[in-house]
C-alpha cells in the first residue's frame, strides 16, 4: 500500500486556477459594489484562495493513504482523455471571458475582437506545433521569451507603453 504515514501533505498553489480566481474576484468585486474598498475584494478572494487550498489539502491527505499504485486503472483512457478535455475547454472559454469577449460568432468575427483572439490562438497554436517537434526543455522557457520580445516590440513599435496597452485595446481590459 502507497501511503505516508503520518505524514504531512503540502498543497503547493496551483497555477491552473489562477484564471478561475481572477473570474471570482470579478464576481466578488460586482457582489460588493464598486463604492467597496479594494480591501474587501483582496479580503474575499484571498479567502476564497486559503479555502480551496485546504480542501485541496484535505483531499491530497485522503489520497495519500489510499493505495494509488493503480489508480490509472479506476479511470479509463478515454475518460481521463475527456476529463483533461472538458478541463482544458474551460480554461479555454474563461480566457476569452478575461479578455472580456463573447464567445458568439457575430462577437468574435468583428475586426476588434479578431485583433485579440486570433494572434493569441496562432501563438497557442504555434507552441503546440512546435511542441510536437521540439523535445527540448527549453521550449517553454524560449516561448515565454519570444511572446515578451514580441509584446515589448509591438508595443515599442506603435509608440504606446507597456502601462498604456490595455487602455489601448491591448491586452486585458480591452
Amino acid at each position: 500500500m502507497n501511503s505516508v504515514k503520518g505524514g504531512v501533505a503540502l498543497a503547493v498553489p496551483s497555477f491552473e486556477v489562477l484564471p478561475f480566481f481572477a473570474k471570482f474576484a470579478a464576481i466578488v468585486a460586482g457582489a460588493v459594489g464598486v463604492n467597496a474598498q479594494p480591501r474587501m475584494v483582496l479580503a474575499t478572494v484571498l479567502a476564497g484562495s486559503i479555502l480551496s487550498n485546504i480542501l485541496a489539502a484535505g483531499l491530497l491527505a485522503v489520497a495519500s493513504e489510499l493505495p494509488v499504485d493503480q489508480i490509472d486503472s479506476l479511470l479509463p483512457p478515454p475518460l481521463q482523455a475527456g476529463l483533461f478535455a472538458a478541463i482544458g475547454w474551460s480554461l479555454y472559454l474563461l480566457s476569452f471571458d478575461t479578455l472580456g469577449l463573447d464567445f458568439t460568432a457575430s462577437s468574435l468575427l468583428t475586426r476588434q475582437t479578431a485583433r485579440l483572439w486570433v494572434p493569441a490562438n496562432a501563438f497557442g497554436m504555434s507552441l503546440w506545433f512546435a511542441s510536437r517537434k521540439i523535445d527540448s526543455p527549453l521550449l517553454i522557457p524560449a516561448f515565454i521569451l519570444a511572446t515578451t520580445t514580441l509584446v515589448h516590440g509591438v508595443c515599442y513599435f506603435t509608440g504606446t507603453s507597456i502601462l498604456a496597452a490595455p487602455g489601448a485595446g491591448g491586452g486585458f481590459g480591452a
